[in-house]
């Protein structure tokens, strides 16, 4: 387990990353999973995202309870004990009963896997703008990502005055 996945975000640190997800990441309708919507994969992004913008870690944990919260709002957390592939859409067990991962949120519920009803390509352009994109990037790829940096950039100046 990361010794960040169990920190700990402020009521003001709650709430900003709360707006973030009603807004760049909203919830859709959806039941698919893969890769991009596992809540893993979501709270890397993000909390590369927020440390690079906002100096502070998003943990699992803490992600995790803000979506359970957020479950009003349309979001869904759906635990699997199984190894998924999408591409067959077979399922394999890999747990035996009362396995799990060690990270708190897949330990209570008792899954590998926590898949998010979120859009997996808005969590796959989150996650390339975290990173530095070589010169020979096609411009084709480069241009996808402009829509998703202009919301991020507007969140940055609409809900903070940055």
């Amino acid at each position: 387990m990361n010794r960040r996945d169990n920190i700990e975000l402020d009521a003001a640190q709650k709430q900003l990353v709360r707006a973030f997800l009603l807004t760049i990441l909203p919830p859709i309708k959806s039941k698919r999973h893969g890769k991009n919507n596992e809540l893993l994969t979501i709270t890397s992004a993000i909390d590369k995202w927020f440390k690079r913008n906002f100096q502070f870690h998003v943990g699992l944990t803490a992600l995790a309870e803000l979506f359970e919260e957020l479950e009003p709002n349309g979001y869904t957390m759906r635990p699997m004990g199984e190894d998924y592939d999408p591409d067959t859409k077979t399922a394999r067990a890999v747990l035996e009963l009362g396995d799990s991962r060690d990270e708190q949120p897949y330990d209570k519920r008792q899954a590998m896997y926590i898949y998010i009803n979120v859009e997996p390509t808005r969590v796959t352009s989150i996650r390339r703008l975290n990173t530095t994109l070589p010169p020979s990037t096609n411009p084709d790829k480069l241009m996808d990502l402009v829509t998703i940096q202009e919301e991020l950039r507007s969140f940055l100046v609409k809900d903070l005055g940055r």
